[in-house]
Order: C-alpha cells, then sequence, then structure tokens
C-alpha cells in the first residue's frame, strides 16, 4: 500500500476525488491533505509520501512552487498535476521537477483510475529495482551473470557507492577498470521494431537477439559492457583513451548498420563525453540520454554527441505574439493549405535553433496552447482527442521525431479547422433563423430594423444582412414586407377592422403609404381584396 497526499484549494473538489476513488483497490492509502501549496510543504515534509496530487492554482503558493521547494528534500515522490487547458504557461515550467503525470479539469474517476494504476506499477518497479539491488549485494555469489547484469543496471541507475562500485568490478570480472571511459545508448525505432524483417513478435525475444548483436560488434573494437536497459541498449566503454577516441564511432556506426541490416531496424544514439571515473557512469548515462532525446528535433538514425548539441544560452527561443495571432487567425477563418504552410515554417523555424530540448518542448507546448485555447474558445463542446487518456504532454513528446510531432500537430489543426467549418455553418442557420422568428414575433413594430436585430444577436448588421439572404434566399427588408403583409391580407380577409388599424397592427404607422405597399405588393387595394372577398364592411374607410 503505498501513501497518497491530495492538494487542492477547493474543499469541493478534493471531497470530490476522495470519495469518487476506491484507494485501497488501487493500492493507495490517502495519508493527507492541503488547501495550498504552503501547508502542503509542511505536510508533505512530515508525512513524506509516495505520491502527491496537486492543482496548480492555488493561493500563497502555487503548484509549480510546491513542487520546486519540495524537489529539494525529496527527488522521488511522484507528482500527479491536475491542470486547466488555460494553465499551460505554468504546466510547461514544471517539466524540469520530472513531474509524473498532468491530468485535465475536469477529472473522471476512470481517467484518475488509469493514472494511479501507472503510477503504482511505476512505484512496483522502482521498489523491486530497490530490493533486487540489496538482494544482488547479498546474494552475488549464487548467480554471476545475474549480478553482472543486476549491478550494470543499478550503475546507470545510481544507488550505489564509489567504494561498492570499485569492490564489485574485479570480483564480476566486468570489463570497466580502464582509464578512459564513455557511455553511448542506442534505441530501435519503435515503428520499425514493430515491423522488423524476421517477423518476430516476442518483443524480449528481439531484444535479446540484438544485445547479443550489439555485444558481439562492440567486442571487436573495444573492452565494453553492453546491456538492454528500460527501452534501449547501453554500452561502456572503457579502455584507453587512444583506442576509445579512434574506434568509438566506428563501433556506432556499425552497430546501427548491423541492427538495421540483419533485423530491418532503425536506431538512434546518444553519446556521453568521455570521463576517467567509473562511477560517473549515472551522470553519462544522463547525458548520453539526454543527446538521444535530441532525436525529437534531429530526426532518427543518427549519432547524437552530447558535446554537439550544447545549447546557446543567449538564444531566445519563443513562440512569439505575432506567430500566436498568425495561428489563431488561420484556424478561426483559414484553410488547411495555411495550416500546413503555417506548421512548416514553424517546426523548420525549430530546427535552425540552437536551443535546449526545454525550450523546443516549451515552444511545442505553447504552440498546442494557443490551439487548445482557440478552439474551446470557439467551440467549447469539441473534443480534442488528444491521446487515450489526458497526459496530453506525455502525449506529444512520446513521437520518436520532430516530423511525427508535426504531422500529428498538422492533423489535429486539420480536424479543428473542420469543426469550426462544421460549426460555423451551423451556428449561422441558427443566427440567420432567431433572426427570423424575431420578425414575426415583431413585425408590428414600425421602427423594427436591421440593426435592432443585430443587436438583439449581438453581432454587426452587415453580418447579420449577409447571413439572412444566405438562410432565407431573400434581403431582410423584402423578408419582413412579406410577412407584414401576409399577416395584413390574414386581417383584410378574416376582420372588420379599419385599414388604418391593420396598417398599425403591421407596423405601418402611415395608412395612405400601408396602402401603397399593400397594392404594389398584391396588386389591389385593401378594400378592393376585402370586397373581393365578400367581407366588405360599412366601417371600411377611404384610402385616398
Amino acid at each position: 500500500m503505498y501513501s497518497l497526499m491530495l492538494v487542492d484549494d477547493e474543499c469541493d473538489v478534493r471531497k470530490a476525488i476522495l470519495e469518487t476513488i476506491n484507494w485501497n483497490e488501487l493500492g493507495f492509502e490517502v495519508v493527507g491533505e492541503a488547501e495550498n501549496g504552503r501547508e502542503a510543504l509542511d505536510v508533505a515534509q512530515r508525512l513524506n509520501p509516495d505520491v502527491i496530487i496537486t492543482d496548480i492554482k492555488m493561493p500563497f503558493m502555487d503548484g509549480i512552487e510546491f513542487v520546486k521547494e519540495l524537489r529539494e528534500e525529496n527527488p522521488i515522490t511522484k507528482i500527479i498535476f491536475l491542470t486547466g487547458f488555460n494553465d499551460f504557461e505554468y504546466a510547461k515550467s514544471a517539466i524540469k521537477y520530472n513531474v509524473m503525470e498532468y491530468l485535465l479539469k475536469p477529472i473522471s474517476a476512470d481517467n484518475l483510475g488509469k493514472t494511479l494504476t501507472s503510477v503504482r506499477q511505476k512505484l512496483d518497479s522502482e521498489r523491486d529495482t530497490l530490493r533486487n539491488i540489496e538482494q544482488m549485494k547479498k546474494n552475488y555469489e549464487t548467480d554471476r551473470q545475474i549480478m553482472r547484469m543486476g549491478f550494470l543496471h543499478a550503475l546507470v541507475a545510481g544507488g550505489v557507492s564509489k567504494k561498492y562500485i570499485e569492490s564489485v568490478i574485479p570480483k564480476l570480472g566486468l570489463k570497466l577498470d580502464g582509464e578512459c571511459n564513455l557511455v553511448f545508448v542506442t534505441k530501435p525505432s519503435r515503428h520499425s521494431l514493430e515491423s522488423n524483417i524476421l517477423g518476430v513478435d516476442d518483443t524480449d525475444l528481439l531484444m535479446a537477439s540484438i544485445s547479443k548483436l550489439v555485444t558481439q560488434t562492440a567486442d571487436r573494437y573495444v573492452r565494453n559492457e553492453s546491456f538492454w536497459h528500460l527501452e534501449h541498449f547501453v554500452t561502456i566503454l572503457s579502455d584507453t583513451r587512444k583506442n576509445i577516441e579512434e574506434n568509438s564511432n566506428i563501433l556506432m556506426l556499425e552497430i546501427q548498420q548491423n541492427i538495421e541490416h540483419f533485423y530491418g531496424v532503425t536506431s538512434t544514439t546518444g553519446v556521453s563525453e568521455k570521463f576517467d571515473d567509473i562511477s560517473k557512469t549515472k551522470l553519462a548515462y544522463e547525458s548520453a540520454i539526454s543527446a538521444l532525446e535530441y532525436r525529437l528535433i534531429l530526426d532518427n538514425n543518427k549519432i547524437i554527441h552530447i558535446s554537439d548539441i550544447e545549447p546557446d544560452g543567449k538564444v531566445r527561443f519563443l513562440f512569439d505574439e505575432n506567430s500566436e495571432a498568425n495561428l489563431k487567425s488561420i484556424l478561426k477563418t483559414g484553410t488547411k493549405e495555411q495550416v500546413t504552410q503555417f506548421v512548416n515554417k514553424m517546426f523548420e523555424n525549430m530546427r535552425l535553433r540552437k536551443a535546449t530540448l526545454s525550450d523546443y518542448q516549451i515552444y511545442i507546448i505553447e504552440m498546442f496552447s494557443v490551439v487548445v485555447k482557440t478552439a474551446k474558445s470557439l467551440i467549447p463542446d469539441f473534443d480534442l482527442n488528444v491521446g487515450n487518456n489526458l497526459n496530453f504532454i506525455t502525449e506529444i513528446f512520446n513521437h520518436e521525431s520532430i516530423d511525427d510531432v508535426k504531422k500529428w500537430f498538422e492533423r489535429l489543426c486539420h480536424r479543428i479547422i473542420e469543426y469550426i467549418n462544421l460549426q460555423r455553418q451551423d451556428s449561422t442557420d441558427i443566427l440567420a433563423d432567431m433572426g427570423y422568428e424575431y420578425i414575426k414575433k415583431n413585425y408590428h413594430q414600425s421602427d423594427l430594423s436591421l440593426k435592432m436585430i443585430s443587436d438583439q444577436l449581438h453581432i454587426s448588421s452587415s453580418y447579420f444582412s449577409s447571413i439572412f439572404k444566405k438562410f432565407t434566399g431573400d434581403s431582410f427588408t423584402n423578408i419582413l414586407i412579406k410577412i407584414r403583409m401576409e399577416k395584413a391580407k390574414e386581417l383584410v380577409l378574416t376582420t372588420n377592422k379599419k385599414i388604418f388599424e391593420i396598417a398599425q397592427e403591421t407596423g405601418y404607422t402611415d395608412q395612405h403609404y400601408f396602402s401603397y405597399c399593400f397594392k404594389r405588393y398584391f396588386q389591389v387595394s385593401p378594400n378592393e381584396m376585402r370586397r373581393g372577398s365578400g367581407n366588405d364592411s360599412s366601417d371600411a374607410v377611404s384610402e385616398s
């Protein structure tokens, strides 16, 4: 059972979350609550929960500041952010604080349950890893190969001391005693793995086979230890500086070529800088992973050295107001072709900038934020459908290359434009129909005008005139005359009201002008129509 803490400044929200979820069934116990970041920090420091679910916008101390201060003392507690569409500017700044999940409000029990299940699985995995490390320290004599693999996993994951590392390497016969070290990480493309030329469906079997190939290739060049870790192959080179400098690039290229040749699987490699102290392997591994992550910008099937992508700290990489205004305008009134041109231009700008990966990520989030806000402002009920769950940021960066992200972003914008066009057609018909109904109810008002109806609908007169004519097939003036004349005809034929009374009831203050309009419309005067129908009356008055 894992401990969990809930932080939200709205008591009703906390209560709803607490009552909605079967915590025991999911493997959690709620041990504390807080209504703002400052209080949450005190409670978290006292209770040290495994998981914290926290809102972003709160009084006294918001969720971002709370997590920032918490991370100074507690880097491992899992954080789940509750965020609204309008919180992107806050949410993007939390990337560096290792927030595990982002959930969009309003939160459903199903999505929260799925997220908590994912978090629990992560906690289970980490707990098992720690237990395995402890178990390995006690029983490594019993299974040397398991110990070797376990130690290598622990070496890149951290949590083992320098003294322990130095004592274990010779005992296990690991080739990690060179004067110079280097770590590179090779990640197979997910798409090509699924379509490997051998037709192997068992991922574990396929990875074991590729891992053996990586080891055999590396052994021909440099002393090393190679192994499969998480979703990539890790190779630690440990040899003379000269041998590593001369052979590492050749080795990495050959590994990529062999994997593609024998399995039809493309891959990308991230490379650390060289280092002397083997206890610094974790840092080197992390830098190799950082280099690998730049495949999002540089595309797959490359060898990316961390030393080649050092960002320029002076570069300001922002999605500026002009770009935001252009994107909003295109979404509101543009075409799919204009969207494609705009997206291509924005992503090409990204390729040309030398910024940090987090800058690229923030840039994409800012673009996505504009799309979301624009879509929600125009069509509040539109389902963005950004993924199988509401962890939209993970959905964006789960793609393997910048082209994949661009295509995903472009498809999303196309869907929005299609939906807006459909909604716009529906909304204009609704407005025009509302105007038509207003005329039918208020035709008797002599001052009824296009402007009066436009003001009632909160739109411009020119816009209403346009959509009304498109909806009815005729102008506002002609429709108003038609409705008034048909009503006047009804009164002439079915009542004994005087002509001036009928004129007033149909919106005419001048009886003679009414009679003129009536005759022009029906080709007969009101009295002539009445006499012709046999509904003549001595009360009728002269029209002249």
